[in-house]
């Protein structure tokens, strides 16, 4: 991009060798070929800045292998059942699928399976929200370190945390992304996903236990596990790992 009259002096060379997502100018997630800048539109209290800046992020992993197709059996439900494609997700397609809890009494859930992972490094758990019924949630490393975080998606605010980084954006049409990050305390982990309702106030949400209703629940959309100290944009799975290598 150069001021005009336009000259070769403000060109750049730029490479990336793989796709790569982005947030466009109506506030979607979409993919961006190999090879081809990204211009990103930042969401701010919900509404997207119509100035968008240059995307530059280094090489990362989804270790999720699995990330938006929740019917699958790498995802194990545990009182509750997933309904696919339901609502508009954080792509524009119809694609977003609603947690349901079930009737019973006890934790409410939905988990991973076991992810091979680097032991000594900081890793990062995403995933895109909205609320469907249930305004508290909790998400909660299971394998080894169990550590946990919980969050109010109506006041936007973490309620209970062991000591994690974790964060709660706004993004499009009520959508949020909430993430954690920890240093990993071993080779393999395996994260949960908790509902929880109106009378939880604190305390590890694998403990919580209510009676569910057969019909609330949130929506949820792009989980994503990478090596990483925060969350990097969206990187799609299905079926393997996925890298979105570095640009250049």
């Amino acid at each position: 991009h150069s001021v005009f009259p336009n000259s070769t002096d403000a060109d750049f060379d730029f490479a990336r060798s793989s796709t790569a997502t982005r947030v466009n100018s109506n506030g979607f997630i979409e993919s961006v070929a190999s090879g081809q800048a990204r211009l990103n539109y930042k969401i701010e209290g919900g509404l997207v800045n119509t100035k968008p800046s240059l995307l530059l992020e280094p090489q990362s992993t989804n270790l999720i292998t699995y990330s938006k197709d929740f019917t699958n059996s790498y995802w194990t439900k545990s009182g509750t059942s997933i309904t696919a494609n339901v609502i508009t997700s954080p792509d524009g397609t119809l694609n977003a699928s609603k947690l349901v809890e079930d009737t019973s009494s006890g934790t409410h859930k939905i988990s991973t399976s076991i992810i091979s992972v680097s032991s000594a490094d900081i890793h990062t758990y995403s995933i895109y929200v909205k609320s469907a019924g249930r305004t508290k949630i909790g998400i909660r490393e299971e394998q080894h370190a169990g550590k946990y975080v919980t969050f109010n998606l109506l006041t936007k605010a973490v309620i209970s945390n062991t000591g994690l980084t974790a964060n709660i954006i706004d993004f499009s049409n009520d959508w949020m992304r909430i993430d954690f990050s920890q240093n990993s305390g071993g080779a393999l982990e395996k994260f949960s996903f908790f509902l929880l309702d109106d009378g939880y106030t604190s305390g590890n949400p694998s403990l919580y236990s209510y009676t569910g209703n057969g019909t609330s629940g949130v929506h949820i959309f792009g989980a994503q596990l990478e090596q990483s100290s925060y969350s990097t944009s969206f990187i799609p799975t299905n079926g393997s790992t996925q890298t979105r290598a570095a640009e250049t």
